[in-house]
């Protein structure tokens, strides 16, 4: 391949975007590297369930940097965003929603939209209509979800930013498995903190991943509300220096714990890499003490599942399919219109509350500490068809709207869930709290996948988060590692 992709793969948004500031690039020059490496990559990684003829860009943008939209919620006009599902993707919208505008407005230059799971209920991206996304590291595994598509596409180089949100830690599962910045923003921060099912109750917030922490910070003053962008950011416009933003002399006070939730095992390699975080970061001087975050919520888990399968019955509905049935919709997803529909008003009430126990719960822990810090999963990145459905699932499920028991219902998602939520356990709970949190990656496991640690503070901290990536990043310089599926086409 030419000495130009052989430069843009090692180049962050803000390099890439100063390179043609410069001159000594140009967008046109850039984004041919990005559909040379897509041509290149997809086939075996397939990371896109969609790509355009042509990338498409505002006129009045300066810069044009190669960007991925992820196939969920984010809409672009005349093109379809599907959610991975068979019954959405003949329709196109007739808009581009406000995001999308910004992200075109802010000199990102979309070549098409990324693979998901159906509905983004899963942490891998896996679908029936799109098959298997893999991870660039080694293309046995996983790179998580829902969002993988858009990690997988980042961390093999493809392009140095693609969209992505967080409903129970999409952008921070495949940030962790595919070695990336994932910041999930505060609930409200990036999108509007309206509780409908398309936001799965307010669950969901919207951002990007990125290969470097100023990137992430670059969108994120970009696509954030004007207020928080004045009042947490400093900023009375789009105008900034990101290597000031990010200085920092600050010691934080952080917690820390190795344990996962909802009482799931922590495999060694994800304990060692909190364990080596923590001790990077005693060594800057930060004050860190192993301290677990409890809730008095004792159901977290069940609280989630409610408000998950209340939202993917809504949105189900909203489709208006004709002769709905097991056969309209990937199984797992049956299950949980079938669960979503028979839910009672009042179990929906009670689980939203829960959201606010929780908020309490991790307010309180942090009235002591700046941060807490926990594994991003359980694992490393798990082989891909981890969340296959064996035959007696299938049958079962296919007949699940035939059960009147909405508790055996609840009782048989949790049995379907578990092969992944015990992967995956550690990132709902600022879900269903609102808070931002980070995963950062720290270095490899012995089957050569990223390992991520997560890092959530309080209320608004994005910027203090992103300072704390930033100084990890340059002490790790994880940056520069770069797959060997990549390296081969050097």
């Amino acid at each position: 391949m030419s000495s130009l992709i052989n430069d843009y793969i090692k180049l962050d948004a803000t390099e890439l975007i100063k390179l043609i500031n410069n001159k000594k690039i140009s967008s046109e020059e850039v984004n041919s590297c990005a559909s040379e490496l897509t041509k290149k990559l997809n086939p075996k990684l397939n990371f896109l369930s969609s790509q355009y003829k042509d990338p498409i860009f505002s006129s009045s943008a300066k810069t044009k940097i190669p960007f991925l939209l992820k196939d969920c919620g984010l809409y672009l006009k005349d093109t379809a965003t599907t959610y991975a599902s068979a019954s959405l993707v003949d329709k196109k919208s007739k808009i581009t929603c406000s995001l999308t505008k910004m992200y075109l407005n802010m000199g990102l230059s979309i070549h098409g939209k990324t693979t998901t799971p159906e509905f983004c209920t899963v942490g891998v991206t896996e679908s029936e209509i799109y098959g298997t996304t893999k991870n660039p590291w080694n293309l046995t595994r996983t790179s998580g979800g829902s969002s993988g598509g858009s990690g997988t596409a980042v961390a093999a180089r493809i392009v140095p930013i693609a969209s992505a949100d967080d409903g129970g830690g999409s952008i921070r599962i495949p940030a962790a498995f595919s070695g990336l910045i994932g910041l999930k923003p505060t609930i409200g921060v990036t999108t509007k903190h309206d509780k409908n099912f398309s936001s799965w109750m307010g669950l969901t917030t919207k951002h990007v991943l990125t290969r470097s922490s100023r990137d992430s910070l670059w969108a994120l003053i970009n696509t954030s509300n004007k207020k928080y962008k004045k009042e947490k950011l400093g900023l009375s416009d789009n105008k900034h220096d990101l290597t000031r933003m990010l200085k920092s002399g600050k010691k934080f006070r952080i917690g820390y714990c190795t344990d996962s939730f909802y009482s799931y095992k922590t495999d060694s390699q994800n304990i060692k890499a909190v364990k080596s975080l923590v001790k990077l970061l005693k060594k800057n001087g930060h004050s860190v003490t192993e301290a677990p975050l409890t809730t008095e919520e004792t159901d977290l888990k069940k609280a989630y599942f409610v408000i998950v399968a209340h939202s993917i019955f809504k949105h189900i509905e909203s489709i208006n399919i004709k002769r709905l049935s097991h056969k309209s919709v990937e199984l797992s997803n049956w299950l949980l219109y079938v669960i979503g529909q028979k839910t009672s008003k009042e179990l929906l009430k009670w689980a939203l509350n829960q959201c606010e126990v929780v908020k309490n719960d991790i307010d309180h822990y942090l009235n002591d500490f700046d941060f807490f810090i926990n594994p991003t999963t359980a694992v490393p990145a798990p082989k891909t068809g981890l969340m296959d459905l064996s035959i007696v699932e299938r049958t079962g499920i296919k007949f699940s709207h035939l059960v009147p028991s909405v508790k055996t219902l609840y009782k048989s998602l949790d049995q379907a869930a578990e092969k992944g939520l015990a992967k995956t356990p550690n990132t709902q709970f600022t879900n269903l709290s609102g808070h931002p949190s980070i995963s950062v990656p720290t270095g490899f496991s012995k089957d050569n996948t990223p390992l991520g640690v997560q890092i959530t503070g309080n209320y608004f901290s994005e910027l203090d988060l992103l300072k704390l990536s930033t100084e990890i990043e340059n002490e790790i310089l994880f940056f520069k590692e770069i797959p060997e599926v990549v390296k081969k086409l050097i």
